[in-house]
């Protein structure tokens, strides 16, 4: 991945307190333990007056697998978690999948694939 991207990751839950919660404890998480990012939640319905359950980050290259992996331990803590990853490209392409629960090694390389660029998440 030569290009920053845009990444978008909704954090999706059984109700609006729990999905605030874990949209908090995401966004803690990347930004205490991924250096260079800086994440923004953003409302997914700004008539509403939450805090936002998407968490919104820009990226470069070294930074795509630190976040795949803060990830991935995040969803091993909340099991029953779902998150939708949308990857959004310079030139406006945009990739979108959903995850629930813990990533398998092999959706984690998955996922490192789609943000560097090398496959799509269709």
């Amino acid at each position: 991945m030569t290009e920053k991207l845009t990444v978008e990751i909704e954090v999706v839950a059984d109700t609006a307190r729990v999905a605030d919660v874990w949209t908090d404890e995401l966004a803690k998480r990347i930004r205490s333990r991924v250096d260079g990012t800086d994440p923004d939640r953003r409302q997914l319905d700004e008539t509403h007056q939450d805090a936002g359950t998407i968490i919104a980050l820009t990226l470069g290259s070294p930074v795509a697998g630190l976040l795949v992996r803060e990830v991935s331990a995040w969803l091993k803590l909340r099991y029953s978690a779902t998150i939708k990853v949308t990857r959004k490209s310079a030139n406006g392409e945009e990739y979108t999948w959903d995850q629930k629960g813990p990533m398998s090694k092999e959706q984690e390389q998955l996922m490192r694939n789609i943000l560097d660029g090398q496959q799509d998440g269709n």
